[in-house]
């Protein structure tokens, strides 16, 4: 199947799209406001497509993982919103078991071609491994501005497993994202 889909680690992506974003003052996600939710989706889209040099691939969907609520992105077209949990110390789980799940699941069916994997976190590899055993190409995005001082995070297992490997940069994201910095209590 010529078709291809984009995996959105969305703890990942907005962790450190904060700390861009917010120029190293905050990496919480409470302190990002994505402006525009279609650019964002769009912007990933094309990340994908230029990391994997797809021009004639059919999108099959977005999938966008988090432990929390959708935050207005699952009513987009392709955008399937996946939800792992939150722990009593506000930390996503299940969020990786997954997304894992989902890619060797899409390879082994044939539904796919290529993916992209939005995330920085090892236990990846070996879903990078099994779907390319079935066939399937694989980039990896990570998010880093290396003059701010921040870097992708990405393990060495994906990067170097991955087919292709991605960047999104401030430039990128501060045309759908920008910081709220935390309220100042009054005096």
């Amino acid at each position: 199947m010529d078709r291809f889909v984009v995996m959105v680690d969305a703890g990942y992506l907005l962790h450190q799209s904060a700390e861009i974003v917010s120029e190293r003052a905050s990496t919480k996600r409470h302190h990002l406001e994505v402006m525009n939710p279609a650019a964002l989706i769009n912007l990933l889209l094309e990340k994908t497509r230029t990391a994997l040099g797809l021009t004639t691939r059919e999108l099959l969907r977005v999938y966008w993982y988090d432990g929390v609520m959708a935050s207005g992105l699952s009513p987009l077209p392709d955008v399937h919103f996946r939800s792992g949990i939150v722990n009593a110390a506000g930390q996503q789980r299940g969020v990786d078991s997954l997304i894992v799940t989902d890619l060797i699941e899409l390879a082994s069916n044939g539904a796919i071609s290529d993916a992209a994997l939005v995330t920085g976190d090892g236990d990846f590899a070996i879903g990078i491994e099994m779907a390319q055993k079935k066939g399937v190409r694989i980039a990896v995005i990570g998010v880093e501005d290396t003059e701010l001082g921040v870097s992708h995070r990405q393990s060495f297992e994906i990067t170097s497993r991955a087919d292709r490997v991605a960047r999104l940069n401030v430039y990128d994201l501060s045309a759908v994202m920008r910081y709220v910095p935390p309220a100042t209590p009054m005096a």
